[in-house]
């Protein structure tokens, strides 16, 4: 008789056994076809790893110390208390990656934080002097043997670790891989491209995949309307492109002092204008309103920094005020930078050498400048013996219709009681204006001060004007060569215009 077998099927130790060559053939097709894919991958899982292992080892520290987060020590011992976290006076960032030369110099950091960083010898340390400050030794059983760092672990590839504190604190650390990024889009955190753990997922500031990659903007124009008159707005147009794309920026107009840009954010010298925040367009135009003691030309140097603390290179241009007519009307000037009129500052030394040994002894050229009061920035000084003269020309007031006064004003010093300091108004053929100089008889033998005169005066000439230059003579009464030292000189012309 024939038997009829039915079908029959997989046994489950059949459809497992194929499963597992499946997947093992799977895996050596993946290695095969794209190894540095599992190599990041496998990196990827060790930063999950360290990250939430770091996390727990901070948060059993919290829990331990008595007091509990209210008493523990983000910082450590090695840095103040209540100092370095979000909000409070220095925030830092604390970084995996070690100093120079092992390591790297950080990037700039986000607006209002600073890099902490130790040496690759304590990198790993876990006393407070490793690169998470906290000191895992106060507790009996520490929760780690050593810290742990990135397998990459460098600021140009933006692949590193972070700690930072605030309300508790933050450990993060970005990916290369694309494996985990629903771990990181549901850790609680606030970005979605790092793994973060810890109790206060919201103490990190911001932080892109490569810091180190971040440009900074360049200025592309830089113009203005002038010239304007006193009193009137001058507006500053400033375009410039950043290669980060859309980043937010601030953008100052400065002073010729300022060459560079300080961190935080402040013009080197004088502010003219800035935006006073932050701004996302490519282009901005800022309104200064003038006004008399503005009158000339002037450069300005234009700086375009972004939120990641990067600055541009300043841009230069000019502009100019001019006087808008009538009066009265007061204007400041100071030293031109001309060669003196005269070099006959004489020198004694206690009649030993002829020379003071100061290239600014006998001349001032630019490194006097216009003085607020107190400032005592750039000065000639010498011995006065007998008369001595120092003919300093000044900068012009253009076009005037009479000059009713000028004001001198001076900040000197003698070195004893005996010198005696005059002044008087010249004009370019080396001639008195005023007719008589004017006598000081303030005693500056202890220490610098200022001293001022006021000359009443007439002047309708502009050519007189142009040619302006203060004269100082030194004189002495008694014996001795009492030094006589003059630190700077500006003058207040009262003037009308036609």
């Amino acid at each position: 008789m024939k038997s009829i077998q039915a079908d029959r099927g997989f046994t489950l130790l059949e459809i497992v056994l194929t499963v597992a060559i499946l997947s093992a053939i799977i895996v050596a097709i993946t290695l095969a076809v794209n190894p540095a894919e599992r190599l990041r991958q496998a990196r990827d899982a060790q930063r999950l790893s360290d990250v939430r292992a770091l996390a727990d080892a901070i948060s059993v520290m919290e829990a331990d110390i008595s007091g509990g987060v209210a008493d523990f020590d983000y910082e450590g011992p090695s840095f103040a208390m209540d100092d370095s976290c979000a909000g409070q006076g220095n925030p830092r960032i604390f970084v995996s990656v070690p100093t120079p030369p092992e390591g790297e110099a950080p990037p700039a950091p986000p607006m209002g934080w600073t890099y902490a960083q130790v040496n690759a010898a304590s990198l790993y340390d876990i006393a407070g002097s490793g690169w998470v400050p906290v000191d895992f030794t106060q507790n009996t059983n520490a929760p780690l043997t050593s810290l742990p760092v990135d397998p990459t672990n460098t600021f140009s590839s933006g692949l590193y670790y972070s700690y930072v504190c605030g309300a508790s604190f933050e450990v993060n650390a970005a990916l290369e891989s694309t494996e985990f990024l629903d771990d990181a889009a549901n850790d609680g955190g606030d970005s979605a491209n790092l793994i973060e753990a810890g109790s206060g997922l919201t103490s990190a500031p911001e932080r892109p995949a490569a810091m180190a990659s971040n440009s900074a903007p360049t200025i592309t124009g830089f113009s203005n309307d002038g010239p304007v008159d006193d009193g009137s707005v001058v507006t500053f147009s400033v375009q410039w492109s950043d290669a980060d794309g859309s980043e937010q920026v601030e953008v100052y107009v400065c002073d010729d002092a300022s060459t560079t840009m300080a961190t935080p954010h402040t013009c080197d010298g004088t502010t003219w204008v800035d935006t006073t925040g932050f701004t996302g367009s490519g282009s901005v135009n800022l309104a200064y309103t003038t006004d008399a003691m503005d009158v000339g030309t002037h450069t300005v140097h234009a700086f375009v920094c972004d939120d990641e603390n990067a600055c541009s290179a300043a841009s230069v241009d000019t502009f100019t005020v001019n006087t808008a007519g009538g009066g009265p009307m007061t204007q400041i000037i100071r030293p031109n930078g001309a060669p003196l009129l005269a070099t006959s500052w004489t020198f004694s030394m206690n009649g030993a050498d002829a020379s003071c040994g100061d290239p600014h002894c006998d001349r001032i050229d630019e490194v006097v400048t216009q003085p607020a009061p107190g400032d005592t920035v750039g000065s000639i000084g010498g011995t006065a013996s007998g008369l001595a003269d120092i003919f300093i020309p000044m900068q012009t007031v253009p076009n005037i219709q009479e000059v009713t006064s000028i004001t001198v004003w001076i900040y000197y010093e003698e070195s004893a009681v005996g010198a005696q300091l005059f002044v008087d108004l010249f004009d370019g053929s080396a001639s008195s204006i005023t007719g008589t100089p004017f006598e000081f008889v303030e005693d500056r033998s202890a220490g610098p001060g200022w001293v001022s005169h006021t000359f009443p005066l007439s002047l309708t000439n502009q050519t007189t004007v142009d040619n302006l230059a203060i004269k100082l003579t030194g004189s002495k009464t008694g014996g001795g060569n009492p030094t006589l030292d003059v630190h700077t000189v500006y003058a207040e012309v009262d003037y009308t215009t036609p």
